[in-house]
């Protein structure tokens, strides 16, 4: 496991408490729906984990640390702000999952012509 490291100067807070609020909302529901996209293919998981990183960029150190530094979450984060790019692996692992989804769903649900 890579050491712990304080991403707190990467967050500008906004000063309005609401807004904060309901950015760590939305952040948390896109990170929920994050989770939940690792398991359901064709909900994509690398846009809802950009989301919560965004949103918890603007109103939360603790919870922008806590996504940054875990191990799960936090290295696909930490690549995408290094090179903005999802790596050619996980790429292909989604375009494979994609297939394997939808071939199903072609050949049975499809009329042959």
């Amino acid at each position: 496991m890579s050491e712990w490291r304080d991403y707190a100067h990467e967050v500008k807070l906004i000063e309005s408490k609401p807004i904060r609020l309901l950015l760590i909302a939305v952040s948390s529901l896109s990170l929920a729906l994050g989770i939940v996209g690792i398991f359901l293919p064709l909900l994509p998981t690398t846009p809802f984990l950009l989301l919560s990183a965004a949103c918890y960029a603007k109103s939360s150190p603790r919870f922008y640390n806590w996504l940054m530094n875990h191990r799960t979450f936090g290295p696909p984060l930490r690549r995408w702000k290094e090179h903005h790019a999802i790596s050619r692996r996980h790429k292909v692992t989604a375009l494979s999952l994609l297939a394997l989804t939808l071939a199903p769903a072609i050949l049975f649900w499809v009329p042959l012509l």
